[in-house]
């Protein structure tokens, strides 16, 4: 029995290794690859695009020029603030000039113009896929991934094989949500613009976040709203000045129906459900073996 439990060990070991060294080898086809056909990848950090490329976009780009680039397409250039940061903005329209056409570009959300024409020097590339959340995956995997591994040797080394599971669910757990407190993937907004008017002041705000929200205003004791967005949808509130010195306050929830609650839920325990299937299955008494002809003799009680 001994025996046999070794050899199940090291076929999941080889087991793990095999599929440990096939998701590499997919990771590096899948980003190295295209890498290397000129792709290139950026993850889009501000809400000028609206629904079209909100934060967390993962957009994929191509070598182009300014001479095959139509109005309408989404392309990504480097600005002349000298920043190094690479900008995603829309073509608005092409201009002639000495060197050869120019891009005109604008965010979506904005209400003007970009300050300089893109020229075939500053332009990165062409939009080929805008992929919305994704970015915010791609942003977390290293850290997820570092942080489980790292986990897992340290429980390894240092814990007894009994409380392994159960401590490495909590790690997990904390790793996870330390995880959605630097990305905030799931719920966010952005202040873009505050205007006045006789009427009163209104401010503006960008969806951050992936997942439906209602948003209502709070300053002092005055409460305008709610206002519901979507991912990437700009929403505006009306400000109520309460009193001299009251600070805008934005309040920010989910605003999920009854059953997206019960699927968030079901994912939430998940890996609680998994974790305690997998300690039920190690620690379940094998039972005794028999074998043809052989008597199995039990004591008797009494």
């Amino acid at each position: 029995m001994a025996l046999h439990r070794r050899v199940l060990t090291s076929h999941r070991r080889a087991a793990g290794l095999v599929t440990g060294a096939a998701a590499a080898l997919a990771l590096v086809l899948v980003v190295a690859v295209p890498l290397l056909g000129g792709v290139r990848l950026f993850v889009v950090s501000s809400p000028s695009m609206g629904t079209a490329a909100p934060v967390g976009t993962l957009v994929v780009t191509r070598p182009a020029s300014t001479t095959t680039v139509q109005r309408g397409e989404v392309v990504a250039y480097s600005p002349l603030d000298g920043s190094g940061l690479t900008v995603v903005h829309r073509v608005v329209a092409t201009e002639p000039s000495s060197t050869g056409p120019t891009l005109v570009t604008r965010g979506d959300l904005n209400g003007s113009d970009d300050p300089h024409p893109v020229t075939d020097e500053r332009l990165v590339g062409r939009a080929v896929a805008l992929l919305p959340g994704w970015g915010y995956a791609v942003r977390a995997v290293p850290l997820l991934g570092l942080g489980g591994v790292l986990v897992v040797l340290l429980t390894r080394l240092w814990l007894r094989p009994e409380v392994r599971g159960p401590v490495r669910l909590v790690a997990w757990s904390l790793l996870y949500a330390v995880t959605v407190l630097r990305l905030r993937p799931f719920v966010g907004v952005t202040e873009v613009a505050v205007s006045t008017s006789p009427d009163g002041s209104r401010v503006s705000f960008v969806s951050t976040g992936m997942l439906p929200v209602t948003v209502t205003e709070q300053l002092g004791h005055a409460v305008s709203g709610p206002s519901h967005l979507s991912y990437g949808e700009r929403g505006e509130l009306a400000v109520h000045v309460a009193a001299a010195g009251d600070r805008l306050r934005l309040h920010v929830r989910p605003d999920l129906s009854l059953t997206a609650w019960l699927v968030l839920w079901g994912l939430c325990l998940l890996p609680v459900v998994w974790t305690l299937v997998l300690e039920h299955r190690r620690t379940r008494r094998p039972r005794p073996s028999r074998t043809p002809g052989v008597l199995v003799a039990r004591p008797v009680a009494g």
